[in-house]
């Protein structure tokens, strides 16, 4: 549930928030970032359908990812899985949903980023993705760009980097906390984290 990871309420939110265009999370690993791109992948299909794009950052990547996670959840989910087509969900190809069409494919095959006009297009692991895909993959919604989606979740990558600057480029929220003493909220200052010797290694940490 939510309550387990408060720090995904407002993403979900602003994904299907009609004035939000362009979401972005970074965060470290384990956090719940690829859930966000699940649980709109459940909720398009049946609350507001239109073209998806699921990518990650490899063809390899993204059959497992597809085959391992969202044939699972899309088939958990009754009011997701009433939408699939008599079809189902193919081991190759685009997934047929009643109302819209989704395709989970790479983000470093320049193939996936041509051809397609999408309304959602959601990318994972971005900070992995081939200078220029970012951009790519942004154009993909150009023809509807009034009522698209974008969202983009990743750890954080190199400065100067595309993600980087992606990122740099948003309105930027931190998540904070109520310090149980003085009721104060306040961001996490990662600089009083401490950490064992013993897991120094020759490349850091």
């Amino acid at each position: 549930t939510i309550a387990s990871a408060p720090w995904l309420r407002e993403p979900l939110e602003a994904i299907f928030d009609p004035e939000v265009r362009e979401v972005g999370v970074q965060a470290a690993v384990q956090l719940g970032k690829s859930l966000l791109i699940e649980a709109a992948s459940c909720i398009i299909p049946v609350v507001d359908p239109g073209p998806t794009l699921i990518l990650q950052d490899t063809d390899k990547n993204a059959d497992d990812y597809k085959e391992s996670r969202l044939r699972k959840l899309w088939n958990a989910v009754e009011p997701t899985r009433a939408e699939l087509t008599s079809e189902g969900i193919p081991k190759k190809g685009p997934i047929s949903f009643r109302a819209n069409t989704c395709w989970v494919l790479g983000g470093d095959n320049d193939n996936n980023l041509h051809g397609r006009t999408i309304r959602y297009v959601m990318g994972d692991e971005v900070w992995r993705w081939k200078s220029g895909s970012i951009g790519r993959a942004e154009r993909r919604v150009t023809a509807n760009k009034w009522r698209s989606k974008i969202l983009f979740v990743s750890q954080g990558g190199l400065a100067g980097s595309e993600w980087a600057a992606w990122m740099g480029e948003s309105t930027n929220h931190l998540f904070n906390f109520r310090c149980p003493a003085c009721g104060k909220i306040q961001p996490y200052n990662w600089n009083q984290v401490i950490f064992p010797k013993e897991a120094r290694t020759p490349n850091g940490w």
